[in-house]
């Protein structure tokens, strides 16, 4: 399906992301028991760092949608929400962060978000979605933020994602020595499927009430 246009399409092409990935993981899930015990421990740290894998790129590829979605209703910053200024300043922050404080500096950086009132939101600019394929909490709430939505509604327990999900991946995917039970597979799959389902329902609401538009 293309680039979503209205709110139906919108829907249905994040619906369609998520259906997959769901499937996929289910699928992990006949792998290990098709594995037998000989194949069962390898199988089950692939399928590990998988199921990490479609936590990050359902998240990525839900923001990405959203955003241009929006970008296509061509509003002016001055009508949306005011993150998405401050997300488009990530590379004015970058270059004020170098320069010295002054009163020079500082009408250069009032001018600059006064300037963006009148500027048509065309999209993000490059890196301002940023998972550094890591998306820990912190990350997922910088994401989270541009969008005005609760991270700790979506993620209930922060600490389940950074060690289990995305610790637990990273120490695979560096080599590390790692057992992988069948307990923790499924705690793991069932995790991320819930906050993959809850992050998608809270952006299509998001969509639905127009959110994204300044009161």
């Amino acid at each position: 399906m293309s680039q979503p246009y209205d709110i139906d399409s919108f829907s249905q092409y994040v619906t369609d992301d998520f259906t997959w990935r769901v499937r996929e993981i289910s699928d992990l899930k006949e792998v290990i028991l098709l594995s037998g015990s000989s194949y069962s421990l390898v199988a089950r740290k692939a399928a590990l760092t998988l199921i990490y894998a479609h936590w990050e790129g359902h998240v990525h590829f839900v923001t990405e949608a959203y955003l241009k979605y929006i970008a296509k209703r061509k509003f002016k910053f001055s009508k949306l929400i005011p993150s998405f200024q401050a997300v488009q300043l990530t590379n004015n922050i970058r270059e004020w962060q170098s320069q010295k404080d002054s009163i020079a500096l500082r009408l250069k950086i009032v001018n600059a978000v006064r300037a963006l009132d009148i500027e048509q939101f065309r999209g993000m600019p490059s890196g301002a979605v940023a998972t550094a394929g890591n998306l820990n909490f912190d990350r997922f709430l910088n994401i989270c933020q541009i969008m005005m939505l609760d991270a700790d509604r979506i993620v209930s327990d922060r600490e389940f994602l950074d060690e289990e999900v995305v610790g637990s991946r990273n120490r695979i995917a560096h080599g590390a020595s790692a057992i992988v039970t069948d307990e923790k597979i499924q705690r793991v799959a069932s995790f991320v499927l819930e906050i993959m389902r809850l992050f998608r329902t809270e952006v299509e609401n998001s969509v639905v009430l127009k959110r994204y538009e300044r009161a």
